[in-house]
This record gives C-alpha cells, sequence and structure tokens, in this order.
C-alpha cells in the first residue's frame, strides 16, 4: 500500500528522499516517513523426534 495521505493525521504525503531508500512519501506534520505497508507470514513445523514410525 503505497500513502497518499498521513494516516495519523490525513496531511497530504510529499516525496522526499530518505538516504538511499529513494523518494518516499514524508508527512511534513508528524515528521514522519511512509513507507510501503506489506504482508509478512510465519512458517513453523513440529516436530516430535520421540514418535516412533510404525511400518
Amino acid at each position: 500500500m503505497k500513502f497518499t495521505h498521513c494516516p495519523h493525521c490525513g496531511t497530504k504525503a510529499i516525496p522526499k528522499e530518505i538516504g538511499d531508500e529513494g523518494l518516499i512519501p514524508y508527512c511534513e506534520t508528524c515528521k514522519i516517513p511512509l513507507f510501503e505497508m506489506f504482508s509478512t507470514c510465519v512458517l513453523s513445523i513440529v516436530v516430535n523426534e520421540q514418535q516412533v514410525m510404525c511400518k
């Protein structure tokens, strides 16, 4: 999700050069960069090493 307005105050975001990230939407009112939101995923496997395999 790319921000065009600040989710905190509603001010229109302006592009601002942030380090090597390039142009990032920035809220001049809150003084914060508005980086893109992304979804994360975590996978896990549970193994019981005590279980005996039957054939």
